[in-house]
């Protein structure tokens, strides 16, 4: 039996039922035959496909930014952050300028000019924001 892949165009033979949503039979005479083209049945594929690995990029980061702010407690500010995945501290400090711009845009924090100036006023931007 001969088998195409409607993402990638490829065509095997197989004496093997070959399964997969993305492998469909193409010399199958009781094959169900459909108004659309494999043109088109292609784009429909690569749409579905698309819409998936969105769902998973913002799954993967929801899951990364489940964090939370530590307020040591004598009322000092603890810059770490705690992802609830992997269970490890992330110090505040050690983050770049960029990686804490980044960090606030993930958050939905707006940082403003004066935020932007240095490290410090954006950890304290970030701190406020979640704390």
């Amino acid at each position: 039996m001969r088998y195409e892949n409607i993402k990638t165009g490829a065509v095997v033979d197989s004496p093997f039922p070959v399964k997969g949503e993305q492998w469909v039979p193409i010399d199958n005479p009781n094959q169900e035959t459909t108004d659309l083209s494999t043109q088109e049945l292609r784009a429909l594929v690569l749409e579905q496909q698309t819409k998936i690995d969105d769902l998973e990029a913002t799954i993967e980061r929801l899951e990364k930014k489940q964090e939370v702010l530590l307020i040591v407690e004598d009322g000092e500010m603890d810059t770490s952050v705690v992802d609830d995945n992997e269970d490890e501290d992330i110090d505040l400090e050690e983050l770049t300028k960029a990686e804490l711009e980044d960090l606030a845009k993930e958050q939905n924090i707006k940082l403003t000019t004066n935020d932007k100036k240095n490290k410090e006023s954006i950890i304290a931007a970030i701190v406020e924001a979640l704390g």
